[in-house]
C-alpha cells in the first residue's frame, strides 16, 4: 500500500536526519527530522484507516496489520512526548525502532485471524498499546545508559546541549515503565478470559510463558524502584531486559500464526485441475 511505503521511507529519513542533527547540531536539521516523523505519522494513519475501510478492524489483526498499528502507536506516542518534553534526541534511538517493526510488517503474510470478536480486540489492542508504552520505555532507557556513559567518561562535547537531563530521562522511563506494566497486567488477564472462551483453557504456550517472565521482570523493576530506591542504570537495564522478553511474546504469536496456517493449508482438500 502507497501509503504505508511512504509512512516507512519518512521514517528511515526522520532517522537519517536525527543522527545527523546529533552531529552537526543545526535547528533545522531538528525540525526537518520532526516534520518527517510527522508526515510519516500522518500517511501511516492514512493507510492503516484504508486498511480498517477496506477488510474492517479485524485487517489490523493479521501479522502485517498488527505490526503496522504497533509502529504507529510508537511513532504516536514519541510524537507526544517530544512536544510535551522536548526531547528530540530521543528521536535517534524511536526512528531505527519504528523501522524495525514496520520493516517486518511488508514482509509477513496478511491473514487476519481466523477468530475474531469484542474480546480478542479488546485483548489485542491492549496488548498493542502496552508494547508501545513498553518501547518507549526501551528507547528511553538506551537514551539514558548512553547519556551516562558520555557523562562518565567526559566526551560529551557539541553533544552536550543536546542531552536531556538524567534525571528527567529516568523519571519518564519510569512512568512509562509502570504504564506499560499495568496494561501488560490486563493483556494477560483478557488473554487468559479469551483463551479459555475461545478454547475451554488458556494454554501455558511460548509466547504465554514469555509474558508471564516479562511481567515479573517489570515487576522487579517496580517493586525495588518503590521499595530499595532503585534507579538509574539498574532499573534502565531491566527495562532493556523486559522489553527483550516483550519481543519473545510476539515471536511465539506469529510462530503460532504460522503453525496455525500450515496445518489449515495441510487440511484443506486440494481441488483437482
Amino acid at each position: 500500500m502507497l501509503p504505508l511505503h511512504l509512512a516507512l521511507l519518512a521514517y528511515v529519513g526522520a532517522g537519517v536526519v536525527y543522527f545527523v542533527w546529533l552531529v552537526r547540531p543545526r535547528d533545522a536539521l531538528r525540525r526537518a527530522a520532526q516534520n518527517l516523523l510527522i508526515a510519516g505519522a500522518a500517511l501511516h494513519f492514512a493507510s492503516l484507516a484504508l486498511e480498517v475501510s477496506a477488510g474492517g478492524a479485524r485487517s489490523l489483526v493479521h501479522a502485517g496489520g498488527s505490526l503496522s498499528s504497533l509502529a504507529f502507536l510508537i511513532v504516536f506516542g514519541f510524537i507526544a512526548l517530544d512536544l510535551r518534553f522536548q526531547i528530540p534526541v530521543a528521536g535517534a534511538f524511536v526512528a531505527p525502532l519504528v523501522v524495525a517493526v514496520l520493516v517486518p510488517a511488508h514482509l509477513v503474510p496478511d491473514r487476519a485471524s481466523a477468530v475474531y470478536g469484542v474480546g480478542l480486540a479488546v485483548h489485542v489492542g491492549i496488548a498493542f498499546l502496552g508494547t508501545a508504552v513498553f518501547a518507549l520505555s526501551f528507547g528511553l532507557a538506551l537514551l539514558f545508559l548512553v547519556t551516562e556513559r558520555q557523562l562518565k567518561a567526559k566526551r560529551l562535547g557539541r553533544l552536550a546541549a543536546r542531552l536531556p537531563s538524567l534525571d528527567l530521562v529516568d523519571r519518564m522511563t519510569w512512568y512509562l515503565t509502570l504504564a506499560g506494566f499495568v496494561l501488560l497486567s490486563l493483556t494477560i488477564a483478557s488473554g487468559a478470559v479469551y483463551g479459555r472462551g475461545a478454547s475451554g483453557l488458556a494454554p501455558l504456550d511460548l509466547k504465554t510463558t514469555f509474558a508471564y517472565v516479562a511481567w515479573f521482570t517489570y515487576a522487579v523493576v517496580i517493586n525495588a524502584r518503590l521499595s530499595a530506591g532503585w534507579r538509574g542504570r539498574r532499573a534502565a537495564v531491566l527495562v532493556l531486559a523486559g522489553f527483550v522478553l516483550i519481543v519473545g511474546v510476539y515471536l511465539g504469536v506469529y510462530r503460532d500464526a504460522a503453525a496455525r496456517t500450515a496445518v489449515t493449508s495441510a487440511a484443506s482438500p486440494v481441488r483437482p485441475a
